[in-house]
């Protein structure tokens, strides 16, 4: 008795996926964008307005992919400062960044008269 149960089961679920898959393959087969107003219709046969709305939805979903693959390829550069680092973390950094990283100096670390002596003569 389970058995005849579980096979109607199963036959209703096919039918019910066959019929679902036609009724979508029917509406994709016979999509038109195109008004059945004789005004606006009136150049462009049946068949030729299917062919058009088929190639706008090509034209559109290859778009639509060039847009989405572009914009997920683009490389975002996220500008971050560091007041005080050290020189591990400026190796680290470097490393990881290479090609994007920056130093700017803010303060001296080794003062100017340790290694410069400056002392001009001036004549009259």
């Amino acid at each position: 008795m389970t058995t005849t149960l579980n096979e109607v089961k199963n036959r209703s679920f096919k039918s019910i996926f066959q019929t679902i898959r036609s009724y979508l393959i029917d509406s994709i087969r016979q999509l038109n964008f195109y008004s059945n107003d004789p005004f606006w219709s009136s150049t462009l046969t049946y068949s030729q307005q299917i062919i058009n709305t088929r190639l706008f939805l090509i034209f559109i979903s290859i778009s639509l992919s060039i847009v989405i693959i572009y914009s997920s390829l683009i490389n975002v550069t996220n500008n971050v400062t560091l007041n005080e680092f050290s020189i591990d973390d400026f190796e680290r950094l470097e490393y990881l960044y290479p090609n994007t990283i920056n130093a700017l100096c803010s303060h001296e670390s080794i003062p100017y008269e340790k290694f410069l002596y400056l002392s001009p003569i001036f004549h009259q």
